[in-house]
Protein backbone atom coordinates (compact mmCIF):
# COMPACT_ATOMS: atom_id res chain seq x y z
CA UNK A 1 0.00 0.00 0.00
CA UNK A 2 2.86 2.36 0.85
CA UNK A 3 4.50 1.14 -2.33
CA UNK A 4 1.41 2.43 -4.11
CA UNK A 5 1.09 5.21 -2.62
CA UNK A 6 4.33 6.87 -3.67
CA UNK A 7 4.17 5.20 -7.25
CA UNK A 8 0.33 7.17 -7.81
CA UNK A 9 1.51 10.50 -6.15
CA UNK A 10 4.55 10.65 -7.57
CA UNK A 11 2.47 9.84 -11.33
CA UNK A 12 -0.14 12.63 -10.20
CA UNK A 13 2.26 14.92 -8.96
CA UNK A 14 5.43 14.92 -10.72
CA UNK A 15 7.83 16.79 -8.98
CA UNK A 16 6.11 17.83 -6.15
CA UNK A 17 7.34 17.13 -1.98
CA UNK A 18 7.18 13.47 -1.34
CA UNK A 19 8.39 14.26 2.26
CA UNK A 20 5.73 16.48 2.64
CA UNK A 21 3.12 14.09 1.22
CA UNK A 22 4.24 11.45 3.38
CA UNK A 23 4.33 13.04 6.35
CA UNK A 24 1.00 14.34 5.96
CA UNK A 25 -0.66 10.72 5.46
CA UNK A 26 1.80 9.89 8.73
CA UNK A 27 -0.47 11.98 10.92
CA UNK A 28 -3.18 10.19 10.84
CA UNK A 29 -1.76 6.60 11.28
CA UNK A 30 -0.59 6.93 14.87
CA UNK A 31 -3.94 8.59 15.28
CA UNK A 32 -6.33 6.11 13.71
CA UNK A 33 -3.93 3.18 15.76
CA UNK A 34 -4.45 5.57 19.00
CA UNK A 35 -7.66 5.31 18.58
CA UNK A 36 -8.73 1.74 17.82
CA UNK A 37 -6.40 1.22 20.64
CA UNK A 38 -8.88 3.12 23.08
CA UNK A 39 -11.95 1.79 21.77
CA UNK A 40 -10.48 -1.65 22.00
CA UNK A 41 -10.40 -0.89 25.60
CA UNK A 42 -14.07 0.56 26.18
CA UNK A 43 -15.46 -1.94 24.32
CA UNK A 44 -14.99 -5.14 26.42
CA UNK A 45 -16.49 -3.15 29.49
CA UNK A 46 -19.58 -2.09 27.18
CA UNK A 47 -20.11 -5.92 26.22
CA UNK A 48 -19.99 -6.87 29.53
CA UNK A 49 -23.57 -8.69 28.58
CA UNK A 50 -22.59 -10.43 26.03
CA UNK A 51 -20.78 -13.62 27.72
CA UNK A 52 -24.52 -14.37 29.34
CA UNK A 53 -26.51 -13.35 26.35
CA UNK A 54 -24.79 -14.98 23.95
CA UNK A 55 -23.19 -18.93 24.61
CA UNK A 56 -19.65 -19.04 23.69
CA UNK A 57 -19.12 -15.69 23.85
CA UNK A 58 -16.98 -13.49 25.91
CA UNK A 59 -16.43 -9.62 26.62
CA UNK A 60 -13.58 -9.46 24.21
CA UNK A 61 -15.90 -11.32 21.33
CA UNK A 62 -16.99 -7.82 20.38
CA UNK A 63 -13.60 -7.00 19.47
CA UNK A 64 -13.01 -9.57 17.11
CA UNK A 65 -16.44 -9.11 15.39
CA UNK A 66 -15.93 -5.49 15.18
CA UNK A 67 -12.44 -6.18 13.43
CA UNK A 68 -13.50 -8.65 10.68
CA UNK A 69 -16.45 -5.68 9.99
CA UNK A 70 -13.70 -3.30 10.02
CA UNK A 71 -11.25 -5.51 7.60
CA UNK A 72 -14.04 -6.29 5.40
CA UNK A 73 -14.78 -2.57 4.93
CA UNK A 74 -11.49 -2.18 4.45
CA UNK A 75 -11.05 -4.39 1.25
CA UNK A 76 -14.21 -3.17 -0.01
CA UNK A 77 -12.84 -0.04 -0.22
CA UNK A 78 -9.45 -0.70 -1.71
CA UNK A 79 -11.09 -2.97 -4.09
CA UNK A 80 -13.31 0.41 -5.03
CA UNK A 81 -10.55 2.99 -4.63
CA UNK A 82 -6.93 1.63 -5.51
CA UNK A 83 -6.31 1.01 -9.06
CA UNK A 84 -3.23 -0.80 -9.60
CA UNK A 85 -1.86 1.52 -12.82
CA UNK A 86 2.03 1.51 -12.77
CA UNK A 87 2.89 -2.27 -13.04
CA UNK A 88 -0.12 -3.31 -15.68
CA UNK A 89 2.95 -3.82 -17.93
CA UNK A 90 5.24 -5.92 -15.56
CA UNK A 91 2.02 -7.76 -14.94
CA UNK A 92 1.85 -8.82 -18.25
CA UNK A 93 5.59 -10.14 -18.71
CA UNK A 94 5.19 -11.82 -15.22
CA UNK A 95 2.77 -11.70 -11.96
CA UNK A 96 1.88 -14.15 -9.43
CA UNK A 97 3.88 -17.18 -6.82
CA UNK A 98 6.10 -18.16 -10.05
CA UNK A 99 7.52 -14.92 -10.40
CA UNK A 100 7.96 -14.68 -6.63
CA UNK A 101 11.46 -15.98 -6.26
CA UNK A 102 12.88 -13.67 -8.82
CA UNK A 103 11.06 -10.63 -7.49
CA UNK A 104 12.72 -11.07 -3.98
CA UNK A 105 16.16 -12.11 -4.83
CA UNK A 106 16.71 -9.12 -7.35
CA UNK A 107 15.76 -7.24 -4.90
CA UNK A 108 17.28 -7.93 -2.46
CA UNK A 109 20.33 -8.46 -4.48
CA UNK A 110 19.84 -4.58 -5.57
CA UNK A 111 19.51 -3.90 -1.90
CA UNK A 112 23.00 -5.26 -0.85
CA UNK A 113 24.54 -4.38 -3.54
CA UNK A 114 23.70 -0.56 -4.09
CA UNK A 115 25.53 1.35 -1.64
CA UNK A 116 23.10 3.96 -1.11
CA UNK A 117 20.37 1.63 -0.40
CA UNK A 118 22.26 -0.87 1.81
CA UNK A 119 23.09 1.97 4.00
CA UNK A 120 19.31 3.33 4.25
CA UNK A 121 18.48 -0.26 4.91
CA UNK A 122 21.14 -0.44 7.68
CA UNK A 123 20.02 3.05 9.15
CA UNK A 124 16.68 1.53 9.64
CA UNK A 125 18.07 -1.46 11.26
CA UNK A 126 19.38 0.63 13.69
CA UNK A 127 16.13 2.60 14.33
CA UNK A 128 14.68 -0.63 14.78
CA UNK A 129 17.28 -1.43 17.06
CA UNK A 130 16.97 2.10 19.38
CA UNK A 131 13.31 1.73 18.71
CA UNK A 132 12.42 -1.82 20.31
CA UNK A 133 14.56 -1.28 23.25
CA UNK A 134 12.51 1.89 23.97
CA UNK A 135 9.29 -0.77 23.69
CA UNK A 136 10.81 -3.46 25.58
CA UNK A 137 11.60 -1.43 28.62
CA UNK A 138 9.49 1.59 29.18
CA UNK A 139 6.28 -0.03 31.41
CA UNK A 140 8.82 -1.69 33.56
CA UNK A 141 10.66 2.04 33.88
CA UNK A 142 7.57 3.23 33.99
CA UNK A 143 6.43 1.18 37.29
CA UNK A 144 9.61 1.91 38.91
CA UNK A 145 8.85 5.86 38.90
CA UNK A 146 5.37 5.50 39.85
CA UNK A 147 4.40 6.04 43.46
CA UNK A 148 1.56 4.28 43.49
CA UNK A 149 0.69 1.47 40.59
CA UNK A 150 -2.64 1.49 41.18
CA UNK A 151 -2.77 4.52 39.59
CA UNK A 152 -3.13 2.49 35.95
CA UNK A 153 -4.06 5.84 34.17
CA UNK A 154 -0.48 7.18 33.23
CA UNK A 155 -0.07 3.73 31.89
CA UNK A 156 -2.55 4.22 29.48
CA UNK A 157 -2.01 7.88 28.99
CA UNK A 158 1.85 7.28 28.12
CA UNK A 159 0.76 4.70 25.72
CA UNK A 160 -1.82 7.12 24.07
CA UNK A 161 0.56 9.38 23.87
CA UNK A 162 2.62 7.45 22.23
CA UNK A 163 0.41 7.66 18.91
CA UNK A 164 -0.16 11.26 19.65
CA UNK A 165 3.46 12.31 19.47
CA UNK A 166 4.32 10.15 16.71
CA UNK A 167 1.49 12.21 14.83
CA UNK A 168 3.09 15.32 16.12
CA UNK A 169 6.38 14.55 14.85
CA UNK A 170 4.87 13.83 11.62
CA UNK A 171 2.80 16.90 11.39
CA UNK A 172 6.19 19.16 12.19
CA UNK A 173 7.93 17.48 9.28
CA UNK A 174 4.78 18.24 7.35
CA UNK A 175 4.92 21.97 8.38
CA UNK A 176 8.66 21.95 8.07
CA UNK A 177 8.98 19.81 5.18
CA UNK A 178 10.93 23.45 2.87
CA UNK A 179 13.33 23.50 5.76
CA UNK A 180 14.21 19.98 5.98
CA UNK A 181 13.56 19.42 2.33
CA UNK A 182 16.96 21.63 2.06
CA UNK A 183 19.16 18.70 2.88
CA UNK A 184 17.17 15.94 3.67
CA UNK A 185 20.29 13.79 4.71
CA UNK A 186 21.70 15.90 6.90
CA UNK A 187 18.34 16.49 8.86
CA UNK A 188 18.15 12.81 9.32
CA UNK A 189 21.56 12.92 10.85
CA UNK A 190 20.68 15.51 13.23
CA UNK A 191 17.16 13.91 14.29
CA UNK A 192 18.73 10.72 14.46
CA UNK A 193 21.47 11.91 16.69
CA UNK A 194 18.82 13.93 18.35
CA UNK A 195 17.24 10.64 19.15
CA UNK A 196 20.10 8.77 20.49
CA UNK A 197 20.72 11.81 22.92
CA UNK A 198 17.13 12.00 23.82
CA UNK A 199 17.16 9.13 24.96
CA UNK A 200 20.16 8.71 27.14
CA UNK A 201 18.83 12.00 28.86
CA UNK A 202 15.57 9.89 29.33
CA UNK A 203 17.18 6.51 30.97
CA UNK A 204 18.42 8.45 34.05
CA UNK A 205 15.35 10.26 34.85
CA UNK A 206 14.08 9.74 38.33
CA UNK A 207 10.45 11.24 38.51
CA UNK A 208 7.47 10.06 36.80
CA UNK A 209 6.54 13.90 34.77
CA UNK A 210 10.11 13.76 33.46
CA UNK A 211 10.36 10.89 32.20
CA UNK A 212 6.81 11.21 30.04
CA UNK A 213 7.71 14.60 28.81
CA UNK A 214 11.10 13.25 27.44
CA UNK A 215 9.00 10.25 26.85
CA UNK A 216 6.82 11.53 24.31
CA UNK A 217 9.22 13.98 23.06
CA UNK A 218 11.67 11.12 22.24
CA UNK A 219 8.29 9.21 19.93
CA UNK A 220 7.82 12.61 18.60
CA UNK A 221 11.10 12.31 16.95
CA UNK A 222 10.87 9.48 15.80
CA UNK A 223 7.68 10.88 13.84
CA UNK A 224 9.91 13.69 12.88
CA UNK A 225 12.37 11.53 10.53
CA UNK A 226 9.75 9.18 9.38
CA UNK A 227 8.89 11.32 6.36
CA UNK A 228 12.53 12.62 5.51
CA UNK A 229 13.66 8.80 5.73
CA UNK A 230 10.76 7.29 3.63
CA UNK A 231 11.08 10.21 0.84
CA UNK A 232 15.21 9.65 0.22
CA UNK A 233 14.79 5.69 0.22
CA UNK A 234 11.72 6.19 -2.53
CA UNK A 235 13.49 8.77 -3.88
CA UNK A 236 16.30 6.76 -5.13
CA UNK A 237 14.74 2.60 -5.75
CA UNK A 238 13.83 1.65 -8.58
CA UNK A 239 9.72 1.91 -9.36
CA UNK A 240 9.77 -1.63 -10.03
CA UNK A 241 11.40 -3.09 -7.11
CA UNK A 242 9.64 0.01 -4.82
CA UNK A 243 6.97 -2.95 -2.89
CA UNK A 244 9.87 -5.57 -2.56
CA UNK A 245 12.40 -3.42 -1.17
CA UNK A 246 10.15 -1.49 1.20
CA UNK A 247 9.48 -5.14 2.64
CA UNK A 248 12.81 -5.73 2.52
CA UNK A 249 13.61 -2.17 4.78
CA UNK A 250 10.65 -3.31 7.18
CA UNK A 251 12.02 -6.50 8.06
CA UNK A 252 15.61 -4.91 8.54
CA UNK A 253 13.88 -2.85 11.02
CA UNK A 254 12.49 -6.22 12.48
CA UNK A 255 15.51 -7.74 12.60
CA UNK A 256 17.23 -4.52 13.99
CA UNK A 257 14.81 -4.72 16.58
CA UNK A 258 15.23 -8.50 17.67
CA UNK A 259 18.70 -8.00 17.79
CA UNK A 260 18.21 -4.80 19.95
CA UNK A 261 15.24 -6.76 22.91
CA UNK A 262 18.13 -9.83 23.05
CA UNK A 263 21.04 -7.74 23.92
CA UNK A 264 19.08 -4.47 25.31
CA UNK A 265 16.98 -6.79 27.21
CA UNK A 266 20.48 -8.74 28.51
CA UNK A 267 22.02 -5.41 29.54
CA UNK A 268 18.81 -4.44 31.48
CA UNK A 269 18.60 -7.32 33.33
CA UNK A 270 22.13 -7.31 34.18
CA UNK A 271 22.96 -3.63 34.80
CA UNK A 272 19.51 -2.02 34.86
CA UNK A 273 17.54 -0.51 32.58
CA UNK A 274 19.65 2.72 33.11
CA UNK A 275 22.50 1.73 31.10
CA UNK A 276 20.55 -0.57 29.00
CA UNK A 277 18.95 2.51 27.45
CA UNK A 278 22.50 4.65 28.09
CA UNK A 279 23.78 2.07 25.33
CA UNK A 280 21.44 1.87 23.23
CA UNK A 281 21.05 6.06 22.84
CA UNK A 282 25.09 5.52 22.28
CA UNK A 283 24.49 3.56 19.45
CA UNK A 284 21.57 5.09 17.77
CA UNK A 285 23.34 8.80 18.16
CA UNK A 286 26.60 6.78 17.06
CA UNK A 287 24.62 5.32 14.08
CA UNK A 288 22.91 8.58 12.84
CA UNK A 289 26.10 9.28 11.23
CA UNK A 290 25.76 6.37 8.39
CA UNK A 291 23.66 9.04 6.45
CA UNK A 292 26.64 10.95 6.08
CA UNK A 293 28.13 8.22 3.64
CA UNK A 294 25.81 8.56 1.13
Amino acid sequence: MDAWFVDEFNSANPGDDLQKALATANVFIPLGIGFDSLLGGVIPMLASDLPAAVEGMSIYSANIMLMMIVVAIQIVLKSLLVEERSFKRQMAEGSGLKALPVVLSDAISHGIKDRFTFVMLLSSAFMGFGLLSVELLWQPRAQMLIADLTQTWAFGALAAGYFAALSVGNLLASCGSALLGRSLLRSLTWIRSLSGTVLVVLSWQSGLLGFAILYLFLYAVFGLANSPHASVFNDHIPKQRRSTLMSFESLMVQAGGLVGSLTIGWLAESSGINAAWTAAGIVLAAFSTTYGHL
